[in-house]
């Protein structure tokens, strides 16, 4: 009976030990693994830092005219018919309102 009592505890420590380096391997596989978070989050907070816009007072002034205001619902439906009649008849894209939509881009004009 001795004999069996002492490969039972042999085995118990060698399960034991087993057991001990299966923990030291999990530990140090979520250690890697919240290091690596941690960087990719240090990384995308620096990107992010970087990006910023800074508007002129010159812009800032005119996002406060009425000219930027949104339309109402009725006004933007009522724009949306116009423009769709117009598609339809083949007026929209006609050279005269490519070259006025040029003349407004480059001139940064809503009235060229």
């Amino acid at each position: 009976m001795d004999s069996n009592i002492g490969i039972s505890r042999a085995r118990l420590e060698a399960l034991s030990q087993e057991l001990a380096r299966a923990n030291q391997r999990r530990m140090r596989d979520l250690r890697e693994s919240l290091d690596d978070s941690r960087r990719a989050v240090a990384q995308q907070t620096r990107a992010a830092a970087g990006d910023r816009v800074e508007l002129s007072d010159e812009a800032v002034a005119l996002s406060r005219t009425e000219d930027t205001t949104p339309r109402s619902d009725a006004e933007r439906a009522e724009r949306a018919q116009a423009l769709r009649e117009l598609h339809e008849q083949g007026q929209l894209n006609t050279p005269e309102r490519i070259a006025r939509a040029a003349e407004r881009l480059l001139s940064g004009s809503e009235e060229a």
